[in-house]
């Protein structure tokens, strides 16, 4: 939504529903990334309430389909007063606050520029963890879980693009495609999950190091 509260020019300011800041009450802003190049895969959001320079604030964080984050910090008002992408605080232009639509398209444009680094620097945290595995056996574990997740995922995102290819071919029978191509899009997204899940263990195992 967009707040006329700051000016009295009537500019108008990106704010979100404090009041449900779940994966529901973010539909607006996650639809507003879906009309971008960066499409958001998952979300985890809460509702919970945490207290930052003594005031109430709330966390949502957008996974995306190539495995990067944003997080958004939300105050009592509904404004955004932190964005981070992956474990970074970046600035955003006070014009791409405006609303939904405009914070959604500098963030894509945020992520799209920054997913060459991330990509290395996913890949140089993985041999890390399988360099040293030899010290630590747990390590090897978490690589290798990687490896299987990864694999899976691929294999999720083959599958899927079958069915696609079934269901153009097979519009007699849309239905049971239709059907079938919701399978695969969930078995997608839950791998896309796990993935997600270990990136973080091996981010988290190398602050604890």
């Amino acid at each position: 939504m967009a707040d006329e509260r700051f000016s009295k020019s009537k500019a108008t300011y990106l704010t979100l529903d404090f009041s449900n800041v779940t994966e529901k009450g973010l539909k607006k802003l996650i639809d507003a990334f879906a009309r971008t190049k960066s499409k958001v895969a998952g979300v985890e959001a809460t509702n919970r309430i945490t207290k930052k320079d003594g005031q109430p604030t709330k966390k949502a964080v957008l996974r995306f389909e190539r495995g990067q984050s944003v997080t958004i910090t939300v105050g009592p008002l509904g404004d955004v007063i932190e964005t981070r992408l992956n474990a970074t605080v970046i600035p955003v232009v006070p014009k791409a606050m405006e609303n939904m639509a405009a914070y959604a398209k500098e963030m894509s444009a945020k992520l799209i520029a920054n997913q060459g680094r991330f990509d290395k620097s996913t890949a140089a945290k993985l041999k890390r963890v399988t360099d040293t595995s030899g010290k630590k056996p747990a390590g090897r574990t978490l690589a290798s879980r990687l490896i299987e997740a990864q694999s899976a995922n691929n294999a999720a995102t083959a599958n899927l693009t079958a069915t696609q290819q079934r269901m153009v071919a097979l519009q007699g029978e849309s239905a049971g495609v239709k059907s079938e191509l919701e399978d695969a899009k969930r078995k997608l997204e839950a791998e896309r999950a796990t993935t997600n899940q270990l990136l973080e263990q091996i981010e988290n195992k190398k602050r604890a190091a």
